[in-house]
């Protein structure tokens, strides 16, 4: 057994820790390339975990115990009211679970999770043509960036660690960085690839929330379904920390566009701005219609070709506190 906790999130009336049950440790990518077919067995293998369903599981957090069970899928999450005594700041935290056999002995899974004071804005990130160039619209330029390059090799669109370095800075002197959460159509079963490209390049801790896990057998599909699940997860996240208003940052070669579109409508005066960058030229009209309606509705929005446009556009609403730089 082993289980695999993601980075959760917590505020003073709500707290999610979520995670995986495998049968087995899944493939951990080292900060160091190791050649195209031990990166490609590597990859591989993140498609290769076996979930463990109906799993009771235990987590201590401050010296308070919570129970759930791992679904049909290995899925797990827990969600409660945090004790009064709650700390600020990232957390570790251990889940338990019980013993298949009298041999298994790697049953605790530890992972820590933010627990974030409020502040002026938290952010909604996509990763894919977003942050890092991954070509997603056409699936064979996404699979020869996927398997041809060791996460460590991954690029970023220029400026964008920069930018998000500033978006992170909290206003409030003292405080935990503002909250950054990568929502994906991307699967669990690439956590740890993405972490490693994030962690390469320096970029904000935050919370990921991915596309349901995909076996062996779907590993040409991925990245290319969840949009709908998409909107389902920010909305779940709004929902579950009502006290916390967002950005809205993604790219027009998909459909973070309309996602954002929805989420604005139904959340007005909770987003504060909506920020898409302009990958697909030949989206950029449709995109534009699409923001004149939520800008509409009060929200600052803003499609970008360079991300210099976006650090000036942020610094000018107030998000950011560093002055800009050329």
């Amino acid at each position: 057994m082993y289980i695999k906790i993601y980075h959760g999130f917590g505020s003073r009336t709500n707290v999610l820790v979520f995670g995986h049950v495998f049968e087995s440790k899944p493939h951990q990518f080292s900060e160091e390339s190791s050649g195209f077919f031990n990166h490609l067995r590597s990859l591989l293998s993140l498609f290769m975990v076996k979930p463990m369903a109906n799993v009771h599981l235990e987590l201590d957090l401050f010296g308070n115990k919570y129970h759930t069970t791992s679904d049909e899928n290995g899925w797990f999450k827990f969600q409660f009211d945090p004790p009064d005594h709650i700390e600020y700041g990232w957390q570790a935290v251990r889940v338990c679970g019980n013993a298949t056999s009298a041999d298994d002995i790697d049953n605790i899974g530890e992972g820590k999770i933010l627990i974030a004071q409020p502040t002026t804005h938290s952010i909604i990130s996509d990763i894919d043509d977003t942050v890092m160039k991954s070509y997603s619209a056409t699936i064979f330029r996404r699979l020869y960036e996927l398997l041809g390059n060791h996460p460590t090799q991954r690029k970023l669109f220029h400026k964008t660690v920069e930018w998000y370095m500033q978006l992170a800075e909290t206003q409030t002197q003292g405080l935990e960085q503002d909250a950054f959460f990568y929502v994906s159509s991307s699967e669990w079963n690439l956590y740890d690839y993405l972490k490693t490209v994030f962690h390469q390049h320096g970029l904000p801790e935050g919370i990921f929330m991915l596309n349901d896990l995909k076996q062996l057998r779907s590993f040409f599909k991925t990245g290319k379904t969840g949009h709908e699940g998409k909107l389902v997860r920010i909305k779940q996240l709004l929902e579950t920390f009502p006290d916390q208003n967002f950005i809205l940052i993604g790219d027009n070669t998909q459909q973070d566009p309309y996602i954002y579109h929805d989420i604005a409508q139904e959340f007005p005066n909770r987003i504060l701005s909506v920020m898409i960058r302009n990958k697909k030229k030949s989206n950029y009209t449709k995109v534009i219609q699409t923001l004149e309606q939520v800008a509409a509705l009060g929200i600052p929005v803003l499609q970008f070709d360079d991300t210099k446009d976006a650090i000036d556009f942020s610094h000018k609403m107030g998000f950011t506190l560093q002055p800009v730089h050329n």
